[in-house]
């Protein structure tokens, strides 16, 4: 957390001095002799929040900003050496200024973070309750190659175990955390050493699929480990999930990675280091079974009006599902995004289209009106005086079963009657003795009677929590995902939640965010992968960043770091396919899409499609 070093301030003087050299600076001119207007506004408003003392505003300045980044023009004119050099002088004020103001931040997190871990800490040792992640803390060494503490405690790891190990399969290792891994290297190392041939050591993984950075996992465990262990690592090249079609698209997307065009850009030196890394890890992949496959690259119609631009590539996805579920119906059919936020919106197109589909471990039951209706008597139960809930049972066959012909005039009869039904038999039966309602009334359909009937399950299950009040229940209900069985087939989850996954047909429809979002809370460096991080700072922004060489050097390494993993997203999203992989992408107007995997298939793949919609 001392990793900022703030310079000295600039002497008033100078800064006094400096503003008069702006002011009399001369600014670049048109053909016809009167000043480039962005030239001149630069150099108002320079003066402006300097006069002010803004510093932070003064960094946000385009003019500053080119300096800052030793860009060699400001509006198509070059910039001088006399405003480079008055500029410089204002960049190490603001600089000592932003970097002091992060120093102050930085203790106070600290601050806080110490407090916040001993209460934490305090309450779960009273509570006697802790976290997976408590179990590696605390059996960790703090460094490699020093006692942990159950060496320092003098405790006999083999005794504690109740066993010895001689053989260490690990799975999945590029998403090992080094903290897991300090418990288990000595473990490793004492079986690599042994040379009886009878213990061994087995390790699977791939740093291609490490996709899991936001939980500690470090690829460069499983990148150094045979130096580690002196062990000599395979490489499988051979694919026997994927057709040869899949695996070609792979290759022609992923070989040469760092010859793409959209690493051409200006400032992207991040995006071009992490692909070359990528690159470098990436080997031909070969089919293993002769398999029929296909694979697109399709765009979707242009947004109109107000319609947000990622809103067609939904609706295509959408109507690619139905197309390939209707072309297919035995087939298993996955679609992958990146993040979670337009899942519901998805399933819900969906299931208006009649697809049995769900998200990772299922959907809440609220996918269905009969258990809303359900939901809604038993909140009136607990809350007669909700008009709303009233309004919304009054379309229900359910109050009549219950003896009510009016709900929204005898709300609290109602919520009397459902009460004693609580208290007599539970919640199980009294959802139980409203299923006939559910089952024969026409306005429910095959769906909703079987979301209803899962539902009693999951009330029955509830018997352990007797009582008159539902609301708990509720709240369970409106979160708890229950998976359908028929509705396996289609599955619409993020690419993490399809890790290990596969699916005879994937779509791909959220292609077009950056590889790198910079939403970072902290910058972090860890220079040995086996140890503690040794660098932490807030984090204080690119340009913030820029005005010192170490802080610059924390936000291009962690830059790297998001992109590397963006492209193991892709990756294994497009590995997922078995038979069909098809790539969704926004319409461009004819551009590639920028940094982003919507860009990089572009430029990689081509868009030679026969029409508009097919690209490639």
């Amino acid at each position: 957390w001392n990793c900022v070093h703030p310079g000295p301030a600039v002497k008033p003087e100078l800064l006094a001095e400096t503003r008069a050299t702006i002011e009399s600076l001369p600014v670049p001119k048109k053909k016809d002799g009167e000043e480039v207007q962005n030239w001149k506004k630069a150099r108002e408003n320079i003066l402006d929040l300097l006069d002010q003392e803004d510093w932070k505003g003064l960094l946000g300045l385009g003019l500053v900003g080119k300096v800052l980044h030793g860009e060699p023009k400001f509006s198509s004119r070059d910039i001088e050496l006399p405003w480079v050099d008055a500029i410089g002088v204002l960049l190490r004020q603001i600089g000592h200024v932003l970097h002091t103001s992060l120093v102050v931040r930085n203790e106070r997190i600290v601050e806080l973070l110490t407090r916040y871990e001993k209460l934490l800490q305090d309450v779960k040792r009273d509570r006697g309750l802790y976290e997976f992640a408590d179990i590696p803390r605390a059996l960790a060494p703090r460094e490699p190659g020093t006692p942990g503490p159950i060496a320092g405690r003098d405790l006999d790891l083999a005794y504690r175990l109740d066993a010895t190990l001689d053989h260490l399969l690990l799975d999945e290792f590029q998403d090992t955390a080094p903290v897991q891994w300090r418990v288990l290297s000595e473990m490793a190392e004492n079986i690599c050493a042994d040379g009886s041939g009878e213990q061994s050591f087995f390790c699977v993984g791939d740093v291609k699929q490490s996709i899991y950075g936001w939980r500690s996992a470090e690829p460069r465990l499983l990148e150094g480990l045979s130096k580690h262990l002196n062990v000599e690592g395979e490489a499988l090249k051979k694919n026997y999930r994927s057709s040869e079609v899949i695996l070609d698209t792979v290759n022609q997307v992923f070989q040469s990675l760092s010859s793409s065009s959209v690493f051409e850009e200006k400032g992207k030196q991040a995006h071009l280091q992490a692909a070359q890394q990528f690159e470098r890890t990436f080997e031909e992949h070969e089919a293993g079974a002769d398999l029929p496959g296909a694979a697109e690259l399709r765009q979707a119609r242009p947004a109109v009006g107000d319609e947000k631009d990622w809103m067609p590539v939904i609706e295509l996805a959408a109507e690619r599902v139905v197309a390939l579920a209707r072309e297919c119906p035995e087939a298993t059919i996955g679609v992958l995004l990146r993040a979670n936020k337009v899942i519901p919106r998805l399933i819900a197109k969906l299931q208006m289209e009649g697809l049995p589909v769900s998200g990772e471990g299922g959907n809440p039951l609220t996918d269905s009106a009969a258990v809303l209706h359900l939901l809604s008597l038993l909140h009136l139960a607990d809350h007669p005086s909700d008009t709303m809930a009233a309004f919304h049972l009054s379309s229900s066959p359910l109050p009549a079963v219950l003896g009510c012909a009016d709900v929204m005039e005898d709300r609290m009869a109602l919520s009397r009657s459902v009460r004693e039904k609580l208290a007599e038999c539970g919640l199980g039966q009294l959802c139980a003795d409203l299923e006939p309602a559910v089952r024969e009334h026409s306005a429910y359909s095959e769906w909703d009677r079987r979301r209803y009937r899962q539902l009693c399950d999951v009330a029955f299950a509830w018997a352990e929590h007797p009582g008159l009040r539902a609301d708990r229940f509720v709240d369970l209900v409106r979160a708890h995902k229950v998976e359908v069985p028929a509705a396996a087939r289609i599955k619409v989850m993020t690419v993490h939640a399809s890790k290990g996954l596969e699916f005879d047909a994937v779509i791909l429809p959220e292609l077009d965010g950056s590889l790198a979002t910079n939403r970072w809370t902290f910058l972090v460096n860890r220079p040995d992968p086996r140890g503690m991080l040794m660098t932490a700072t807030i984090n204080p922004s690119k340009d913030v960043a820029a005005l010192d060489p170490s802080l610059s050097q924390l936000y291009l390494d962690q830059s790297m770091r998001e992109v590397r993993e963006a492209l193991c997203v892709l990756y294994v999203g497009m590995t997922r396919a078995k038979y069909r992989l098809e790539m969704l992408v926004r319409d461009r107007k004819g551009k590639d899409g920028g940094t982003s995997p919507a860009g990089i298939l572009r430029t990689r793949l081509g868009t030679d499609g026969a029409d508009g919609t097919v690209l490639w």
